[in-house]
């Protein structure tokens, strides 16, 4: 294997200033990379950037280039209460037309960049307000003394500008020139190329590739880059189940005792009959439990279609037979919201269950791994914390997984690997095709649950302009004051081109409603601090949770009964739909509204229009899959599903498609034994793979 995967950056630390060290140890959690995984912190998005563009003739709403003459400076007035106002620069055109360019939260450095009298050229997305063209955070892209053009000093030279995740104390331009830095390390330090293969079999070079995603010198170069990334991640993902399940083949599974009782106790406490599809799916995986067939099943089902309850059915015949059961979800909220209905279906039929997750104390940690030892456990529910080789039983029957696709190359190895008889079921709510699954996964039945409960009423779905903000806040206020629970979803964290994040949203709602009801939500924060602003949004004070996708998956409050998505025709529609179905968990009338500033015939709109007129998750992801382009690459995420550090099973199906071939061609003969390229993706994908694992 070749040495670059065993350099940590801890090497070359001579080569990064003490600031820059610091700063990666922030991205990775206070440690020292390997040098891959610093190359593999890939951008999360990409701005293309336009010719500039006078103010007259741009769309209100739209993501523009302009020169403006820097007037003055407006610093913040602080009120009674804490709160500011915002930053302003006062700008010109070259029609002497007013804009504002604002900042809510900002880097004075920055700020000064704006220097009286200069001329500059910012991008970002064009609003109007009280009478003024206004810029929220737009980004400064060079200086001028005229508004000649030629005479632009440029902040960068780019036309793709790659945008990564930050965390507190780390700027953009910190992690390009870590990136930077590392790039010429790889390029310096390697005695030879690093071959990989690209979606049609040929050799590329690693660090070629890598630095065409991160610093991409056109559109064509950038795609092809990360289309060999993710076909390689993929045939990794792919690989590591496929071998497992070729080696295990012809182990036999458990037969288990038919737990009529409890199955209608369950029943009684659930209070709503099962549908055709639920029943048909759990006689299914029960024929399977009562003879000796190993069970490895997925069961495909759209978001609220009861996916959950038919795995907790499942639970019964293996706890009636004195086996255990482990529910993995890949979030904390996930696990919780599972485990918590499980406790209450439970009731009254002896299974006794229980939570572990990576924030629990030491101790509470320590009694939990020791009753589930000891068989005092029969269902534990938890994240990836049920991975750790400590957590052990000779009793482990079923290893239920939920989302999973959202977990790991490494993480899926264990799970497989716990115990060699063990039964799996898979649950998920991203359509894959039967075929496509059954080569990803190799004999596994693919199990459907399409039709919905009958107490769930259909999502009321409408597209809206921004231009009836004022109308939309005056209705959600409404919805507040009547009880219901409104999320309101915003694509980022922080402002950036335009784009308003979940603070600035919150900010300007904050003027029009109570502010004590109104909560922020997103991934960079704590898991004790998510759990505890869900548990406020289900059960305490707080009305309107303005978030970011976090609560794409999972999340279940049956009093949510609206969802608005700011800035709709950027988010893919099946991730959409995925957020559509954060509501209409209860009986209440539900409705998603979709926030744009698009023009009327701007096609992002017939997108949206296909989720207005359907609620099927399955017509959705192949409508999803039939119009995206090469076109939806920039300005969109680019880190796929959580659980892959590239590939995206939506965005990148075709991809998939091949690298489901290329495995189901190398396994068939075995032709993986001392193949290089497999050595080397497993090393990238999953770091603690034993070498003698792809010799055996």
């Amino acid at each position: 294997m070749h040495e670059i995967f065993y350099i940590n950056t801890a090497k070359f630390e001579g080569q990064f200033t003490k600031s820059q060290l610091g700063k990666i140890k922030l991205l990775f959690n206070q440690n020292l990379p390997r040098l891959i995984d610093l190359l593999l912190y890939v951008p999360v998005k990409y701005v293309k950037f336009q010719d500039c563009v006078d103010v007259s003739d741009a769309f209100i709403g739209s993501d523009v280039t302009i020169l403006l003459k820097v007037v003055k400076h407006i610093k913040p007035i602080y009120l009674k209460g804490g709160r500011k106002t915002v930053y302003s620069i006062a700008c010109l055109t070259q029609n002497h037309t007013k804009v504002l360019l604002n900042f809510f939260k900002y880097n004075q450095t920055y700020l000064d960049k704006f220097v009286s009298d200069k001329i500059v050229r910012v991008r970002g997305k064009l609003t109007f307000y009280r009478g003024n063209y206004v810029f929220s955070h737009p980004s400064l892209l060079g200086t001028s003394e005229s508004f000649d053009e030629n005479t632009l000093i440029e902040a960068e030279n780019f036309a793709i500008l790659p945008k990564y995740s930050l965390v507190d104390k780390v700027a953009q331009n910190d992690v390009k020139n870590i990136i930077k830095i590392a790039i010429d390390i790889a390029k310096n330090s390697l005695s030879e190329k690093i071959n990989v293969l690209n979606e049609n079999l040929e050799n590329v070079d690693l660090i070629t590739v890598l630095e065409k995603i991160h610093f991409p010198d056109n559109e064509k170069n950038l795609l092809n880059s990360i289309k060999t990334l993710a076909f390689a991640e993929f045939s990794a993902s792919i690989f590591t189940i496929q071998y497992l399940r070729k080696k295990d083949h012809k182990n036999r599974g458990f037969s288990y005792k038919k737990a009529r009782k409890e199955q209608e106790i369950l029943l009684e406490n659930f209070a709503y009959p099962l549908t055709c599809d639920q029943k048909s799916v759990f006689e299914n995986i029960e024929k399977s439990q009562l003879g000796i067939e190993k069970i490895f099943k997925l069961i495909q089902g759209d978001v609220g279609s009861g996916k959950t309850i038919v795995a907790l059915l499942s639970c019964l015949n293996v706890v009636k037979t004195s086996m255990q059961a482990m529910f993995l979800a890949p979030t904390t909220i996930l696990a919780m919201q599972h485990f918590q209905l499980a406790e209450k279906l439970f009731l009254g039929t002896g299974v006794k269950s229980e939570i572990l997750t990576s924030k629990i104390t030491a101790a509470r940690r320590k009694k939990i791994v020791a009753n589930f030892k000891n068989g005092e456990i029969d269902v534990l529910f938890g994240t990836h914390s049920l991975l750790n080789d400590e957590l052990e039983s000779e009793k482990i029957g079923l290893i239920i997984i939920d989302e999973q696709h959202r977990f790991g190359v490494k993480q899926r190895m264990k799970m497989v690997k716990k115990q060699d008889a063990v039964d799996i079921i898979m649950m998920s709510a991203t359509p894959i095709p039967r075929t496509l699954a059954m080569g990803m996964y190799g004999d596994i039945d693919v199990l459907q649950i399409v039709e919905k409960p009958s107490f769930q009423k259909e999502i009321q779905t409408s597209i809206m302009s921004m231009a009836r903000y004022e109308d939309l806040i005056s209705h959600i206020a409404k919805k507040i004051d009547g009880g219901e629970k409104i999320y309101w979803i915003c694509s980022l964290i922080d402002d950036s081109d335009g784009e308003a994040g979940v603070f600035q949203r919150a900010n300007d709602i904050k003027t029009r409603i109570n502010p004590e009801k109104i909560a922020v939500l997103h991934g960079k924060m704590k898991e004790d601090e998510k759990n505890a602003i869900i548990n406020d949004f289900q059960h305490g004070n707080i009305a309107l949770l303005i978030a970011t996708t976090v609560v794409e998956v999972g999340v279940n409050i049956p009093m949510a009964t609206v969802i608005i998505v700011e800035d709709a025709n950027k988010f893919g529609l099946a991730q959409l739909h995925q957020l559509r179905g954060r509501v209409g968990r209860g009986n209440l009338q539900s409705y998603c509204i979709l926030l744009h500033n698009c023009e009327a015939e701007n096609p992002s709109l017939e997108r949206l229009k296909i989720l207005k007129n359907t609620s099927n998750g399955f017509e959705i992801a192949k409508e999803d899959m039939r119009m995206r382009g090469t076109g939806s690459l920039l300005g969109t995420a680019q880190s796929g599903d959580v659980g892959y550090k590239i590939a995206s099973i939506q965005r990148d199906f075709d991809v998939m498609e091949k690298a489901v071939k290329f495995v189901k061609s190398i396994i068939k003969d075995e032709k993986y034994k001392n193949n290089e390229y497999i050595s080397l993706i497993m090393k990238i994908f999953s770091d603690e793979i034993n070498e003698d694992f792809l010799k055996s």
